[in-house]
């Protein structure tokens, strides 16, 4: 795996990912709930409450998907390393704590949810192609055209499908859609549901091509299940999103009344 050094500290490839995908989510956030008139502070801080939910709740996956792994070896369970993070629930549990959050402090919850759609899938898709030359949800080896020469998580160089990039591909096509064109006709806050169910939907379909089996010997049901229980999470947040409380009416704000 590729590693940088920075002054003392050497970071891996995938890490300085993630860092540039954090700033760059937070980034374009930041601008969209300006350009929408939100409150930018209470954006940010939303995302990082989110990211920090989404991170335990995708580190628990892991840990309960590989139970026996991780009962021989409990000192593993909370080091990332081993095993990573679940991408998936991170992405479901930490939008669902981010709209939880906002929808206290402000009744325009549903554009926050609109606003998090592009910069969720923007930070998604700079992980995956981080994960891409990392070794990381590598395809199996293939010679055909669109296999690149790719390491796994080995470092052993091979033709594989570089799965990570159309996942990357797809989370920045559905979103960019998703905020620019359907949000138009979409109720409010929709997107964000549209955005998770189909990107998760997609990894399942991926998930048929990867060269590293998913290991599942916990407490967690088989990879199609657990993935159909992720796709229904999605849609649940659509359904409180549709259905929830201080839903924004979709006609134009009549203008004030003149002052005498």
């Amino acid at each position: 795996m590729h590693s940088f050094g920075l002054g003392p500290i050497t970071l891996s490839l995938y890490s300085l990912s993630v860092v540039l995908a954090t700033v760059c989510g937070a980034a374009l956030l930041w601008f969209l709930a300006r350009r929408e008139g939100l409150d930018t502070d209470l954006a940010l801080d939303a995302a990082l409450i989110g990211a920090i939910a989404g991170i335990l709740v995708g580190r628990a996956e892991v840990v309960l998907a590989n139970l026996e792994y991780f009962r021989e070896r409990p000192w593993q369970a909370i080091t990332i390393q081993h095993g990573g993070i679940g991408s998936r629930s991170l992405l479901l549990s930490g939008a669902a704590v981010f709209l939880l959050v906002v929808s206290r402090r402000d009744s325009r919850w549903r554009q926050y949810a609109d606003a998090l759609t592009p910069a969720a899938a923007l930070t998604a898709a700079i992980v995956l192609v981080g994960a891409t030359f990392s070794g990381i949800l590598v395809g199996v080896p293939s010679t055909g055209p669109l296999a690149l020469s790719l390491p796994d998580e080995f470092g052993i160089v091979a033709p594989r499908l570089p799965l990570p990039l159309f996942a990357a591909a797809f989370h920045l096509a559905v979103g960019a859609i998703g905020y620019w064109v359907l949000r138009r006709t979409l109720p409010p806050g929709m997107i964000l549901a549209f955005w998770g169910a189909s990107t998760a939907a997609f990894a399942t379909l991926l998930d048929n091509f990867r060269g590293d089996p998913l290991l599942i010997l916990g407490t967690l049901p088989r990879p199609l299940v657990a993935d159909a229980i992720v796709a229904a999470g999605w849609l649940l947040v659509g359904l409180l999103v549709f259905r929830g409380p201080g839903r924004r009416h979709l006609q134009e704000p009549t203008e004030p009344m003149a002052s005498e």
